[in-house]
């Protein structure tokens, strides 16, 4: 299997602290459009959580990895349908000036398909998700 990198980032003209509100809680996805319902599943406090997401393709399930409150939190995938294995995801928020930067990233292997579709994949969601956030905060 190839090792795939996605990386994405916006910046947006509201603090990091309105952003942090809005994408912070792992257990609510509702800021990525095309999401169904999300059901947190927790094994213990805070780091080790596990998320479920329906998919028309079947369940996804994350896991929280680690996780900075107002700064930044990590996520792997535990099991699911999708193109990839081996997924550690970060999302960020940077304070910048009077606004911030939001970033989404992650290493992966390609499972199943060529790199460049497990990377277009990955890279799609992120689009979407920052540009959804960027919709939503700034209108």
């Amino acid at each position: 299997m190839a090792q795939c990198r996605v990386e994405d980032r916006v910046e947006l003209a509201v603090s990091a602290a309105a952003v942090w509100d809005l994408i912070g809680d792992f257990g609510d996805l509702s800021w990525i459009p095309g999401i169904g319902d999300v059901k947190m599943s927790v094994q213990g406090e805070g780091v080790g959580a596990l998320r479920s997401i329906e998919l028309e393709g079947g369940l996804v399930v994350e896991k929280l990895e680690s996780y900075q409150d107002g700064a930044s939190y990590s996520y792997s995938v535990a099991s699911g349908p999708l193109p990839i294995t081996n997924y550690l995801a970060v999302l960020a928020v940077e304070p910048r000036g009077s606004g911030c930067q939001l970033s989404w990233s992650s290493d992966f292997d390609a499972k199943g398909v060529p790199v460049a579709e497990a990377q277009g994949f990955v890279a799609e969601l992120y689009s979407s998700g920052l540009a959804a956030v960027k919709q939503q905060l700034e209108g």
